[in-house]
């Protein structure tokens, strides 16, 4: 059970087995023919070295300002280059394109640096992401357009304004990008633009060894709806499952209001559509405050209690500094009945 689209769908795409990796090598490739011609001009430049096209891994920007390139070319050569007139040229250029396809101008939230989803791309990687986007959109419904859609979400920070430079592997002369380093919408100044079809290929690799290690950790035991039910709901209803049948429970609350999970989840579920209901987060923040997600844990608690067989255990697992959040937790716990049994620091 959870309340969060995103989080569902990142569920079962991880049990989902088993995969016939050689029907989606062939999916992969034919969706990547279709993208290739219409994204890779975004990203050339000029190699150093031999002088031909070379392809743009990486832009370090600065107070809104191209400054460096790490390239990589055909001939071997790759690095860091200072932005050159043909750089800016092509910069230039891409601002004046159309986006071809649909993007999201879905609201961020107030302490975000700004306004809406689009704003954390720069033009040239919101004409890539529409692109590999629309092209999902067209794919027959099935396993492979799941699984390259995950992909695509999973690229969807990567390719944004929220990576910061990690000035080590700049200062090393390799890949300086770095990773989103807040719990929040923060916009470095400096910050690396990431070539959306060279990431988006790279995350071929890793959801190939993905799906072959739960091929054989999952093998054929999985079958969705019956022996593997995955909900969009909160669990503070769980009304579905009959009391006193379920052998262990183990489930993450949000740390009170520590993380803002809904918010922060706004890139994931503007992209793939995904409608969230975040007045029903079991959270301590849009006008909900510490009484309120007390309430909210005992519900789910309750819940959980009513469901279990009896003598049988719950495991939460909870993160806070604060002690007021804590003592909410405990006393959630008690008030549906359960007695304490054990902490263990990780």
């Amino acid at each position: 059970f959870d309340l969060n689209p995103i989080s569902t769908f990142i569920t079962r795409m991880s049990c989902i087995s088993p995969v016939d990796l050689e029907d989606f090598e062939k999916s992969f490739n034919d969706f990547f023919s279709k993208v290739k011609d219409k994204i890779e001009f975004l990203y050339r430049t000029n190699c150093p070295t031999c002088k031909k096209n070379a392809v743009i891994i990486n832009t370090v920007w600065n107070d809104s300002k191209a400054k460096y390139i790490f390239y990589n070319c055909l001939c071997g050569s790759k690095g860091f280059k200072k932005i050159e007139t043909t750089d800016l040229a092509l910069i230039k250029k891409i601002e004046k394109l159309d986006i071809p396809f649909w993007y999201p101008k879905t609201d961020l939230p107030l302490d975000a640096d700004v306004s809406s989803v689009d704003q954390l791309y720069t033009k040239r990687n919101l004409i890539a992401l529409s692109i590999l986007n629309n092209e999902i959109e067209t794919m027959p419904e099935g396993i492979n357009k799941d699984l390259i859609k995950i992909m695509f979400s999973s690229l969807l920070i990567r390719a944004s304004k929220l990576i910061f430079v990690n000035k080590y592997r700049f200062n090393k002369g390799i890949n300086p990008a770095g990773v989103w380093g807040v719990k929040r919408f923060w916009t470095p100044k400096e910050n690396i633009e990431n070539n959306v079809l060279y990431y988006f290929k790279a995350r071929y690799v890793k959801i190939i060894k993905a799906k072959k290690e739960t091929n054989i950790l999952i093998s054929d035991f999985y079958q969705d709806g019956i022996n593997t039910k995955i909900f969009n709901k909160s669990a503070d209803d769980l009304a579905i499952i009959d009391d006193n049948t379920i052998d262990y429970c183990f489930t993450d609350p949000p740390y009170g209001g520590t993380v803002q999970y809904f918010g922060l989840s706004t890139v994931w579920n503007a992209w793939l559509k995904y409608n969230i209901k975040s007045e029903n987060e079991m959270i301590i923040n849009n006008g909900k405050n510490l009484s309120d997600y007390e309430e909210l844990l005992v519900k789910s608690f309750s819940e959980i209690y009513r469901v279990l067989k009896p003598g049988k255990y719950l495991s939460t697992t909870f993160h806070s500094s604060n002690s007021n959040v804590w003592d909410v937790l405990l006393k959630a716990c008690k008030k549906a009945g359960f007695s304490f049994v054990n902490v263990i620091p990780q």
